[in-house]
């Protein structure tokens, strides 16, 4: 619970974080164009002031000019302005243009130079007394010109509504965000603390692996109706969601529910290095991998599930569950393992859907390993001598039945020998049936000989990234038909008692 909750306030402080990003910069963009549209205008409203004097000015006598200006400036503006013969004379000021002693801009360098282009209007920014200001100039004939200035700060002035609405929008926004994703997480969370309940307490509800192995129909009958109400609970789900057309979001789900199921499948200790992938058709599937050390025994499960999608991945979630209970019993047979498996298997789907599996217990001390194949591909073992491959073998065995058929079906436990330096191999028919660009399957043998090469070329930890590599590969980019898993094991020392 703890970590669910931990997980949940992760993903929501990213969210946030993305979300405020987000809010940020789109503030940042509106406010950035809404600057540069009020300078725009800012500037526009400068030029047309200058026009509208140069026409007050032609419209009047000249002895009435200067009365004329002082009639319609007299009240102060935004601008100021005054009015400027050709040799530089002021002949009109407004009083707001000498209290900013704006003539010291007729000094201006810039200013001098747009002055003797020729051009009749223009505009060039300056530092004025009360900060940078837009200069705008109109030239007059035989008058001079005018010159009107704008102060910058008019625009940082004008947008402060606009910067605490978007202020205030921003916060709103976050904070109803905020609400939101809280509500989503903690629907999502809830379901996993549901679910994750659900499997506790049926660990904890009396099962006991001496009544799987004479049958015990109570305890099985509990764990079937458990994972069949989970069951039908889901497929309700479904039915729902597919009528509102959002089954793909379930089904992203389901796999990271199922992500649940498999243990971490990279571990490198001093006896053993393990590495594991699984690539699932639908997102979700039927392959399932599982390992766990009891003692000086490490065990190695690989599972099949026929069909693909969501009902084969429910029951890759039943045998996690048997084995999470099974893991303290410590069953030390293979073979029974796989028949109170199987009995579990069937009570839940009822025959609908079946799973070959690969059980094999490995002595880390002896090498031996005890192991039981209900018809699931044969493991292979590449045998290694002073770091030269020196042979490859099957690891076979009486083939037991597929799980979930019959609940009476037994399975016989083999054994074999590993030794320092030996490599396990165990794969599911996915990998063996790839489909490569020419329609064939992969097979067995190009399969081996493909693994040669990889083992004698890399480093172990690099062995599943390789192997991934070759598979999109060698099916030319084409989507897989089937869901395709493995597991590599390497034997680096036997431990000493």
């Amino acid at each position: 619970m703890d970590s669910l909750m931990k997980l949940n306030a992760q993903i929501k402080l990213l969210i946030s974080f993305l979300l405020l990003v987000t809010v940020l910069a789109n503030a940042g963009i509106f406010l950035y164009n809404q600057y540069h549209e009020k300078v725009d205008l800012l500037v526009d409203m400068v030029m047309q002031k200058n026009r509208f004097l140069e026409r007050i000015s032609q419209d009047v006598d000249s002895s009435h000019l200067i009365a004329n200006l002082q009639r319609e400036l007299s009240v102060p503006e935004w601008s100021r302005s005054m009015l400027v013969d050709e040799k530089g004379t002021i002949l009109f000021q407004e009083q707001m243009s000498a209290k900013n002693e704006d003539q010291v801009l007729l000094r201006s360098g810039k200013l001098q130079q747009v002055l003797k282009s020729g051009v009749i209007e223009g505009l060039v920014e300056e530092e004025a007394k009360d900060g940078m200001a837009f200069v705008a100039y109109r030239v007059v004939p035989k008058l001079g010109f005018f010159l009107t200035v704008a102060p910058k700060r008019l625009v940082i002035s004008s947008l402060q509504y606009q910067m605490a609405m978007a202020f205030l929008i921003c916060v709103a926004f976050l904070a109803l965000a905020d609400i939101g994703v809280s509500y989503v997480l903690n629907r999502i969370t809830n379901s996993l603390e549901r679910l994750s309940q659900q499997v506790e307490q049926f660990g904890q509800d009396g099962v006991r692996i001496e009544a799987l192995e004479q049958g015990g129909s109570e305890e099985i009958s509990t764990l079937s109706k458990n994972f069949n109400k989970m069951t039908q609970s889901i497929e309700d789900l479904i039915a729902v969601k597919e009528k509102k057309s959002s089954m793909d979001a379930e089904i992203r789900m389901a796999e990271q529910v199922q992500m649940s199921f498999f243990p971490e499948m990279s571990v490198r200790t001093r006896e053993y290095s393990l590495a594991g992938y699984t690539q699932q058709m639908h997102g979700c599937g039927g392959d399932w991998l599982y390992h766990f050390e009891v003692d000086h025994f490490l065990f190695i499960a690989v599972g099949d599930v026929t069909g693909h999608g969501l009902s084969s991945a429910l029951l890759t979630g039943v045998s996690r569950t048997y084995f999470s209970v099974i893991e303290d019993v410590r069953i030390a047979d293979p073979g029974e393992l796989l028949e109170g498996l199987n009995r579990v298997l069937h009570k839940v789907a009822k025959g609908s859907l079946s799973m070959t599996f690969f059980l094999g217990r490995i002595n880390l001390v002896t090498g031996e390993m005890d192991f039981a194949n209900a018809s699931h591909c044969a493991p292979f073992v590449f045998k290694n001598e002073n770091g030269q491959n020196v042979g490859t073998e099957s690891v076979m065995a009486e083939p037991g039945s597929i799980l979930g058929l019959r609940p009476s079906s037994k399975y016989s436990t083999s054994k074999y020998f590993l030794k320092a330096q030996d490599t396990l191999f165990v794969c599911t028919d996915g990998l063996v049936e790839l489909r490569t660009p020419t329609g064939r399957p992969l097979g067995e043998r190009k399969l081996i000989k493909s693994l040669k090469e990889l083992f004698a070329q890399n480093e172990f930890e690099t062995l599943s990234p390789k192997l991934s590599s070759y598979v999109k590969q060698a099916s030319g980019g084409q989507p897989c038909e089937d869901d395709i898993s493995w597991m590599i094991l390497r034997i680096n020392q036997l431990r000493s008692v």
